[in-house]
């Protein structure tokens, strides 16, 4: 079994990231005003689950709407709670 320690863990940074082109891709999303998408929202796509899964994880609730609210956390406004 290979060990590993923080000494021989590499840390990504932008030096090590290789050169590339950005290009427009024009395709009609219905879905979102203006029908465009943003250059953010590919790396983006699994933030919410994760979030979601972790509060789950921590707390044993699982948020099935987004945006994820402080007071869908706590259960203000639920019937039954407080």
């Amino acid at each position: 079994m290979a060990r590993c320690s923080s000494r021989s863990a590499s840390i990504p940074t932008h030096a090590g990231i290789p050169a590339f082109d950005i290009i427009v891709v024009e395709e009609d999303d219905p879905y979102l005003p203006g029908g465009v998408k943003g250059i953010g929202m590919l790396g983006s796509a699994g933030v919410q689950a994760a979030i979601a899964n972790a509060i789950h994880h921590a707390i044993g609730k699982r948020i099935r709407r987004l945006p994820i609210r402080i007071e869908d956390i706590l259960g203000v406004g639920e019937s039954g709670s407080a």
